[in-house]
């Protein structure tokens, strides 16, 4: 079986800071917060003001994104012969939720900011490049042995 053959799931997570419940604050986003995560339909994100319970850094805990891709039988037909742009096209056709998509979920809810959002996915295209990488060597795999 080729490593192909056998990969059923694929996951990416970013660890990040949470904001503290203590101190954040609802606002209204500026222009460069909607360019900067490509929105028009999202008006509101929090902040943190600083607290007691944070040590006034407006942030307490951590929080995750993830990306999960599952293999199903059409990503899988794509998995031996195609790009990962094409892979990932099909996967997100298949129902699968970005990076992206769940750390604006995330802004929106209040469980982080438009900086975090902002400086993680920075990380995540760098990772994104690197998911290229093993893609092609996933593509070019023969048999694994064991």
């Amino acid at each position: 079986m080729s490593f192909s053959e056998g990969l059923v799931l694929v996951i990416q997570s970013l660890t990040k800071d949470k904001l503290c419940g203590g101190c954040k604050v609802k606002y209204k986003l500026s222009k460069e917060e909607k360019n900067i995560m490509s929105v028009d339909n999202i008006d509101e994100a929090y902040k943190g003001n600083g607290c007691i319970k944070c040590n006034n850094t407006g942030y307490s805990g951590r929080t995750v994104a993830y990306e999960i891709m599952i293999i199903r039988k059409k990503l899988s037909v794509y998995m031996g012969n195609s790009d990962s742009d094409i892979l990932r096209r099909v996967a997100i056709e298949e129902g699968m939720i970005t990076m992206d998509e769940y750390f604006k979920k995330l802004v929106v809810d209040g469980s982080t900011t438009v900086e975090e959002y902002y400086g993680n996915m920075q990380v995540y295209d760098y990772n994104h490049c690197k998911f290229k990488l093993l893609f092609q060597f996933v593509k070019n795999s023969s048999k694994i042995i064991y």
